[in-house]
């Protein structure tokens, strides 16, 4: 039997069959795998109905496949064929979302690649490539998919002379200072992930005045919003100082674990009596896996910013309610009060099923000054301390940098920025 065509190949216009040839086994695999995507059909659901929650089926033993040898001609036949399959599919209309189908074909892969050096950000350069084809189901493949391309392109740039520049770069402040330290984490491929630095003042100044840590992630350095993390605090004239520097890839609970865990090996000190963060649970866990003794704090400012964004419509529909809201953060040091006030504030707006709300009360220990106002905080209520730093180096970075210069280019401006403090 004769190759099929391009034109066929593109559509399946002709059913597979056994003794089909092919040039090679990638064209026997693509064109099986369009085939089967035209086959839209769904076998009928032979589970019990009575049943309301089945167990997911994944192992049926079907038998279908498709075998293919290459012959003396050095060509492919098709030796073996069932098509039949014993278990309910997917329909045709959604067949373009099976792992098998989607693929970014090379002028959307293109048209990412533009976006993404545009300084658009993945979320909206895969909201603006749907809007293009009429919508998601059009577009042939996922949001995920979407960021794992952008991942292997990240990776792709990695590879050749950033990772040592960058190592370069410290090996150089090394020299010039005998106490700067840093921590490189890598993935699976040997590739940088996430950095942490400190010099000799940062280090000196931790062991000094380290009791109280903010740690702000908040800042967003280049087109991709990878955060720089900040670890700062106050000194005795209370005027802030900064411990420490990190450029995040991820912002998983294993990136946290693994920079608290280079941080206190740097810094080689106790850990803070209070740790100041935003209400993010990602840290959260990895806080309570490292620093389990350490009083967790929530930044207040945050936390209003919560709320405002989850309590939206009461905020709109009752002038009272900020105010109320704020005494709760602010005014109240005794527990009895700040119960009450809470109950009151519940019933006042009719808020007693709100989730956020509930979710918010049951971590009260964590930003109410009823609760912390026993352990030492240095009066620090916010991680908004590192405002001032931020806007310094907005001055210094332009957002629209590449990935390669951004690596080295933070850890040297931030050493510029920081003789200041």
């Amino acid at each position: 039997m004769e190759i099929p065509s391009s034109e066929s190949q593109g559509g399946c216009n002709v059913p597979i069959k056994l003794g089909m040839e092919f040039d090679s086994e990638e064209h026997a695999y693509e064109y099986y795998n369009k085939d089967v995507a035209a086959v839209g059909c769904r076998d009928k659901d032979k589970r019990d109905p009575m049943i309301q929650k089945h167990r997911k089926e994944t192992r049926t033993g079907c038998l279908a496949h498709i075998i293919i040898s290459r012959q003396s001609n050095e060509k492919f036949h098709i030796t073996s064929l069932e098509e039949n399959h014993n278990h309910p599919l997917v329909h045709s209309s959604l067949a373009h979302m099976l792992p098998s189908q989607r693929k970014i074909k090379v002028a959307q892969a293109y048209e990412i690649d533009l976006l993404d050096d545009s300084g658009i950000c993945p979320k909206a350069s895969f909201e603006y490539a749907a809007c293009q084809v009429g919508g998601q189901c059009f577009l042939g493949y996922t949001k995920r998919d979407h960021m794992n391309f952008l991942l292997d392109k990240r990776k792709d740039n990695l590879k050749y002379g950033v990772a040592r520049s960058l190592v370069g770069y410290f090996e150089k402040r090394t020299l010039e200072d005998p106490a700067f330290r840093y921590s490189l984490d890598l993935d699976d491929n040997g590739l940088i992930t996430n950095v942490f630095w400190a010099d000799g003042k940062m280090i000196r100044d931790f062991k000094i005045y380290g009791d109280v840590v903010s740690f702000d992630t908040t800042y967003r350095t280049n087109k991709e919003y990878r955060p720089l993390a900040l670890f700062v605090g106050l000194n005795n004239h209370r005027e802030m100082v900064i411990f420490g520097a990190a450029l995040l890839y991820e912002e998983s609970t294993k990136s946290f674990e693994w920079l608290f865990h280079a941080f206190f090996r740097i810094m080689s000190a106790n850990k803070p009596q209070t740790f100041m963060t935003d209400q993010d649970p990602a840290i959260a866990a990895a806080v309570s896996l490292v620093m389990p003794h350490t009083y967790h704090r929530l930044c207040v400012w945050h936390l209003e910013k919560n709320a405002f964004k989850h309590l939206n419509h009461i905020f709109r529909a009752n002038a009272s309610f900020p105010r109320d809201f704020s005494k709760l953060l602010y005014d109240y040091e005794y527990e009895e009060d700040f119960l009450s006030a809470w109950q009151e504030m519940l019933e006042k707006y009719d808020l007693e099923s709100n989730c956020w709300l509930k979710n918010t009360f049951a971590i009260r220990e964590k930003w109410s000054m009823t609760y912390g106002r026993n352990t030492f905080s240095g009066g620090m209520r916010s991680t908004q301390l590192s405002e001032s730093f931020n806007g310094s180096l907005r001055g210094y970075l332009n957002l629209n940098i590449s990935r390669d210069q951004l690596m080295i280019s933070v850890p040297m401006k931030i050493s510029h920025i920081t003789e200041k403090y």
